[in-house]
């Protein structure tokens, strides 16, 4: 359950390379909250990439770029990521290609 597995991350919440975060927290301060990630990933980032980041990462912001979203254009990037040849004619289940 998602309680046991609170309790078994909590557990660890101080140790280095684990990063606890709360829906309440990232609602109230988005912006310090990808700062924070940024920050654990040891990933240096400039004012107009945290606005990037922060604007892509809103409701508003994934719905004007939902195709990013898209199960085959994730399907596709973490083929890419890896080097491995992506066959759209293999997706199954809740991967979905274009039909048109």
């Amino acid at each position: 359950s998602a309680l046991s597995s609170l309790a078994s991350a909590w557990e660890h919440r101080q140790d280095a390379d684990i990063l606890v975060l709360f829906y309440e927290n990232i609602e109230q301060d988005h912006r310090g909250t990808v700062e924070a990630i940024a920050k654990f990933m040891d990933v240096l980032l400039s004012k107009s990439e945290v606005d990037r980041i922060v604007d892509q990462t809103t409701k508003g912001g994934m719905l004007r770029n939902h195709e990013v979203f898209a199960c085959r254009i994730q399907a596709r990037n973490a083929h890419k990521a890896r080097s491995i040849d992506f066959d759209e004619t293999k997706l199954v289940g809740k991967v979905r290609r274009n039909t048109n």
